[in-house]
C-alpha cells in the first residue's frame, strides 16, 4: 500500500507539533532540572542524583528533536530521515548526529527507570547510597547508551545513496526535495549486519529492564504492607513516589509500540500493516513522553509541586513557607519507630 503524498499542509502540521511538543518538553524538564538543583534538601540529595541524570536526558533530548523536526521515511530495507529542522542548515550528517543524540537519550532514559526501582528498593531495605556512588552507578549506566550514539552517527549512508533510493521508489513521500527546505539521510540497507546488531542494542535491554522494574516494584510494595509501624502519611509518600514510577514506565510503551510495529513494517514481517502517519509522529511520540515524565515527578513530589505553584501564582506566595524535600535519611531506615514522626515528603 502506498502512503498518501507528502504534501505542504502535512509538513506544516509535523513541524507545529514538533515545535509545540518540543518546546513544551524543554519548558518542563527546565523547571524540574531547577526544582532538583535549588529546591531540593541535603537529605533527599541521593536520589536527586537519579532524578537529575534522567531530566537532563530528557531535557537534552527535547532540545535535539526541535533541532532535528525528524520524519522517516521507510523503503524496502532502507531507512531514510528527513530533518526539517534548523539542523539542515548545516549538514545532513549534523542532523544524524543529532537524531543519534535523541536515541541514545531515549535508551538511557529506559536504563534509568530500573535504577530507580532498584534504589527505592535500596532505601526501604538497606539505606540510602551516597551520592557520589550513585553517580558513578548512572555513569556506568551511560555506557550502552553512549554506543548506541556512537553507533547510529558512525553507520549512515551517503545522502545521494538515499535520495536516490527514495526518489526512485517512493517519490510521492519525497517532498519537499530541496535539502534546504529538508535534509535527506539514512541507511541504505537495515537487514545488514551492522544495522541488525544496532537495532538489537537498542531494542534487547526493553524487556529485561521492565521485568528488573517490575521485580523490584513488587518488591517495594510488599516491604511497605510489611512495615506496620509506618505512619499512614509515610506510607501515603512511599506508594506515591512508587506510583509516579510506574507512571514513567507505562508512557513509554505508547511509543515503542508504535516503533515495533514501524519495524515490523519495515522488515515486512507476516500481518504488516502499512502506518504512513508513523513516519511523522514515530519521533513526536518520543519527545512527547519526555514531556509528560516531568509532569508526573512535579506532580507527585508535593515540595515540587507548591513551589510550581507558588511560581505561577506568584501573587499568593506572601505567607507561604519555603518547601524544601526532607526525609530521605529517615525513610530509609523503615525499621525505626520514629517513621511515625518523619515529615511527609509528596
Amino acid at each position: 500500500m502506498e502512503s498518501p503524498p507528502f504534501t505542504a499542509f502535512r509538513a506544516a502540521i509535523l513541524i507545529d507539533s514538533h515545535i509545540v511538543i518540543d518546546t513544551l518538553s524543554v519548558l518542563f524538564n527546565g523547571t524540574l532540572l531547577y526544582l532538583i538543583i535549588f529546591c531540593t534538601a541535603k537529605s533527599f540529595r541521593s536520589y536527586s542524583v537519579i532524578l537529575g541524570c534522567s531530566t537532563f536526558t530528557e531535557f537534552l533530548l527535547a532540545l535535539a528533536a526541535g533541532f532535528t523536526l525528524t520524519r522517516v521515511l521507510a523503503v524496502e530495507n532502507t531507512l531514510g530521515y528527513q530533518f526539517h529542522g534548523l539542523c539542515r542548515k548545516f549538514s545532513a550528517q549534523i542532523c544524524m548526529d543529532a537524531h543519534s543524540v535523541i536515541m541514545h537519550c531515549y535508551s538511557y532514559a529506559q536504563i534509568m527507570l530500573p535504577l530507580s526501582f532498584w534504589y527505592r528498593h535500596r532505601v526501604l531495605t538497606v539505606g540510602p547510597v551516597k551520592p557520589a556512588r550513585l553517580a558513578v552507578y548512572c555513569l556506568i549506566a551511560y555506557i550502552p547508551a553512549f554506543l548506541v550514539l556512537v553507533g547510529f552517527a558512525s553507520g549512515t549512508s551517503p545522502p545521494e545513496v538515499i535520495y536516490k533510493i527514495i526518489a526512485t521508489k517512493k517519490n510521492s513521500s519525497l517532498w519537499p526535495d530541496d535539502p534546504e527546505i529538508a535534509a535527506i539521510i539514512g541507511y541504505e540497507d537495515m537487514t545488514s549486519p551492522y544495522n541488525l546488531v544496532i537495532t538489537m542494542w537498542i531494542c534487547t535491554p526493553i524487556a529485561p529492564g521492565y521485568v528488573i522494574s517490575i521485580f523490584y516494584r513488587c518488591r517495594i510494595l510488599r516491604k511497605l504492607h510489611a512495615h506496620s509501624s509506618m505512619s499512614p502519611k509515610t506510607l501515603r509518600a512511599q506508594k506515591n513516589l512508587v506510583k509516579a514510577l510506574t507512571l514513567q514506565s507505562v508512557t513509554p510503551l505508547l511509543t515503542m509500540s508504535l516503533s515495533t510495529g514501524f519495524l515490523w513494517m519495515q522488515y515486512r514481517l507476516p500481518g504488516h500493516v502499512h502506518l504512513f502517519f508513523l513516519e511523522e509522529y514515530a519521533f513526536i511520540l518520543v519527545a512527547l513522553t519526555s514531556m509528560i515524565n516531568p509532569c508526573i515527578i512535579i506532580y507527585y513530589v508535593l515540595p515540587y509541586r507548591k513551589r510550581v505553584q507558588r511560581l505561577l501564582f506568584f501573587w499568593k506566595r506572601k505567607n507561604d513557607p519555603k518547601s524544601k524535600i526532607y526525609g530521605e535519611t529517615a525513610l530509609s531506615h523503615t525499621r525505626d519507630s520514629n517513621l511515625q514522626t518523619t515529615q511527609e515528603l509528596f
